[in-house]
């Protein structure tokens, strides 16, 4: 699958971030998202079951991260589909959530976010949960037994080593 990649970004208001426009049937249209042509596109039509990406701060990894799981919601796929974006402690999710909001309410103008509980939910019933596992233990305690289409790791090198991503991916220790 190929996706319409952002052909250039303007500042709508003063001030305000700067905008996606695509190209579609021979005009620039404003969208809500669209990925950057290179890793993000890639990234979001790679069929396979582990893909890392890296690249600079502000690079746009954590929204391809959002991008991915967004582009399954509403697929017919209800409350079966379900996610988990992972980081090493509860602290680093400021940002990821802000981000979040931003983009989730511009697609999904119905999806409700679930401060108490750290997930978003969708109208059609599909949730991205925000989960920290500090270390191996805490997989164990909170998330073993959990059933999730889509789990993602944002900032793997913050982990000392590949123990945690690896039981949570692949049950291996």
């Amino acid at each position: 699958m190929t996706y319409p990649t952002a052909a250039e970004f303007r500042q709508i208001h003063p001030g305000g971030p700067f905008e996606p426009f695509v190209w579609h049937d021979g005009k620039l249209v404003q969208v809500a998202f669209a990925p950057y042509a290179g890793s993000q596109s890639a990234f979001l039509a790679d069929p396979t079951f582990e893909r890392l990406l890296h690249g600079n701060r502000g690079g746009g990894k954590s929204k391809i991260i959002l991008a991915d799981f967004a582009q399954h919601v509403g697929r017919g796929f209800g409350p079966a589909y379900k996610g988990i974006i992972f980081k090493r402690n509860a602290q680093s999710f400021k940002e990821l959530k802000a981000l979040a909001r931003e983009l989730f309410t511009r697609i999904f103008p119905d999806a409700k976010e679930n401060v108490m509980f750290s997930y978003w939910e969708f109208s059609s019933g599909e949730r991205l949960y925000f989960g920290y596992l500090e270390k191996p233990e805490d997989y164990f305690s909170t998330y073993h037994g959990g059933a999730f289409a889509k789990i993602y790791f944002d900032e793997l090198t913050e982990w000392p080593s590949p123990e945690t991503y690896l039981l949570a991916l692949h049950g291996l220790l």
